[in-house]
Protein backbone atom coordinates (compact mmCIF):
# COMPACT_ATOMS: atom_id res chain seq x y z
CA UNK A 1 0.00 0.00 0.00
CA UNK A 2 2.60 2.57 0.81
CA UNK A 3 4.51 1.84 -2.46
CA UNK A 4 1.20 3.37 -4.43
CA UNK A 5 1.04 6.09 -2.04
CA UNK A 6 4.76 7.00 -2.62
CA UNK A 7 4.09 5.78 -6.66
CA UNK A 8 1.05 8.41 -6.64
CA UNK A 9 3.02 11.11 -5.27
CA UNK A 10 6.09 10.82 -7.51
CA UNK A 11 3.29 10.99 -10.54
CA UNK A 12 1.77 14.08 -8.62
CA UNK A 13 5.26 15.98 -8.14
CA UNK A 14 5.99 15.24 -11.73
CA UNK A 15 2.66 16.22 -13.92
CA UNK A 16 3.19 19.33 -11.31
CA UNK A 17 6.56 19.62 -12.98
CA UNK A 18 5.39 19.49 -16.16
CA UNK A 19 3.08 21.69 -15.66
CA UNK A 20 4.98 24.50 -14.55
CA UNK A 21 7.52 24.03 -17.74
CA UNK A 22 4.34 23.75 -20.14
CA UNK A 23 3.80 27.55 -20.84
CA UNK A 24 7.32 27.75 -22.23
CA UNK A 25 7.34 24.86 -24.52
CA UNK A 26 3.42 26.08 -25.97
CA UNK A 27 4.87 29.25 -26.16
CA UNK A 28 7.49 27.94 -28.82
CA UNK A 29 5.26 25.54 -30.62
CA UNK A 30 5.79 22.56 -28.52
CA UNK A 31 4.55 20.70 -25.74
CA UNK A 32 4.79 17.42 -23.07
CA UNK A 33 2.80 14.08 -22.48
CA UNK A 34 4.06 12.40 -19.82
CA UNK A 35 3.83 8.34 -20.78
CA UNK A 36 4.86 6.73 -17.28
CA UNK A 37 7.04 6.83 -13.78
CA UNK A 38 8.96 3.86 -13.41
CA UNK A 39 11.34 2.88 -10.75
CA UNK A 40 12.22 6.66 -10.30
CA UNK A 41 12.30 6.82 -14.32
CA UNK A 42 10.17 9.62 -15.71
CA UNK A 43 9.04 8.65 -19.57
CA UNK A 44 7.72 11.42 -21.55
CA UNK A 45 6.74 12.47 -24.94
CA UNK A 46 7.26 15.84 -26.25
CA UNK A 47 5.61 17.86 -29.53
CA UNK A 48 7.05 19.86 -31.59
Amino acid sequence: METNIKHEDTVTRVMEALESIRPFLNKDGGDIELIDVKDNQVFCKTFG
